[in-house]
């Protein structure tokens, strides 16, 4: 398919053939340089400073419910989160039903080439993508090892961090969110 991506007659997700998209249904998404990983809405606001800054992060949407990718644009006049679905039968990733697409990447890529809305009411567009920060790690760049302790807010790690050839012990802090889903590096620190 090109990533202009399927044409939709309807323009909503519907609840009982749709699911929520998470970063399993678009691995790819993890190398893009405009992908966030973790993150709560309240500390997009800061990084979205302009009309068509955007990014994808993963957000717990509810509480216990579960996670799912969520596009994030600062529109003309104020942030808007697009959720990010799934259709069951063909997998095809949507946040306005009218184009469906096979990755989270050509969709972010159709919107940003097309300069088309995403949603003719909030009038947002994809201008200009927000990089992840260079110290934010990517998850393929640290191997967590055993255990070395737990609290009330997460967990400690043995682990290594990856810079190409070179591996650094490190420890890993993880933090719980909702029912016990560890989902974020909270903290990584360097040891001999």
């Amino acid at each position: 398919m090109s990533s202009k991506g399927k044409q939709e007659e309807s323009t909503r997700s519907n609840s009982i053939n749709d699911r929520k998209a998470c970063v399993s249904d678009s691995p790819e998404v993890e190398q893009c340089e405009w992908y966030h990983g973790y993150m709560p809405r309240e500390e997009t606001s800061h990084l979205l400073r302009n009309d068509g800054n955007y990014l994808l992060r993963q957000s717990e949407t509810k509480k216990g419910d579960g996670f799912q990718l969520v596009l994030s644009v600062r529109g003309p006049t104020k942030h808007w989160h697009f959720p990010v679905f799934a259709t069951t039968a063909e997998g095809q990733l949507f946040v306005n039903r009218r184009r469906t697409f096979d990755t989270a990447s050509q969709m972010v890529q159709h919107y940003v080439e097309s300069g088309e809305e995403i949603n003719e009411k909030t009038h947002a567009k994809l201008k200009t993508p927000v990089s992840r920060p260079a110290w934010e790690l990517n998850r393929d760049h640290v191997q967590l090892g055993p255990e070395l302790g737990h609290g009330e807010y997460g967990t400690v790690h043995k682990g290594t961090l990856l810079q190409g050839e070179h591996k650094t012990p490190v420890a890993i802090k993880l933090l719980k969110v909702a029912l016990d889903k560890t989902v974020c590096f909270f903290n990584l620190m360097i040891y001999d």
